[in-house]
């Protein structure tokens, strides 16, 4: 019976020992899972980080779109006036005729300062008038009223042997 004692004891020891691996490997097994949740929960973070980069992009690229299409209309508007600048000007450098009709270019927003009909009208235009044309048109005002009279006609495309 000895033998039977001294063998169980040594089976008893054996799995004590095994016991004891078992559950350094079961709290191993648990610092890994707490790591891997650690992780997560860092990986987790990231992703809401990115993802509020991800709209605070969105949020640029929409501003953005909107600047651009503020600048297309802006740029078709500046186009347009700009074409219709060169219109006037072109239809107004063939007027040889006192009566002739001149075209004035019409800045959007603001009221023409002085009602102007024809070249005869353009050149009786009084320095006052003359430097109220300018200032709408944002030219300079020099100090000669001749000059300031030549220059609103050359903006206008109005010949100086018109006036």
């Amino acid at each position: 019976m000895d033998d039977h004692v001294k063998n169980f004891d040594t089976h008893v020891e054996n799995f004590t020992k095994h016991v004891e691996k078992m559950d350094n490997h079961v709290k191993s097994f648990d610092s890994h899972v707490k790591n891997f949740d650690t992780h997560i929960e860092n990986f987790t973070k990231h992703v809401e980080k990115m993802d509020n980069h991800v709209k605070s992009f969105d949020s640029h690229v929409k501003k953005f779109d909107k600047f651009i299409e503020k600048f297309e209309d802006s740029f078709a508007s500046q186009t347009k006036f700009v074409d219709n600048n060169m219109s006037n000007r072109f239809f107004n450098s063939r007027l040889d005729d006192p009566l002739d009709e001149i075209k004035l270019n019409k800045i959007k927003r603001k009221r023409i300062p002085v009602n102007l009909v024809n070249v005869k009208q353009f050149k009786d235009l009084s320095i006052e008038n003359i430097n109220k044309f300018l200032d709408y048109y944002g030219l300079d005002i020099e100090d000669d009223p001749k000059t300031n009279h030549i220059n609103l006609a050359i903006y206008l495309g109005i010949s100086k042997l018109a006036i």
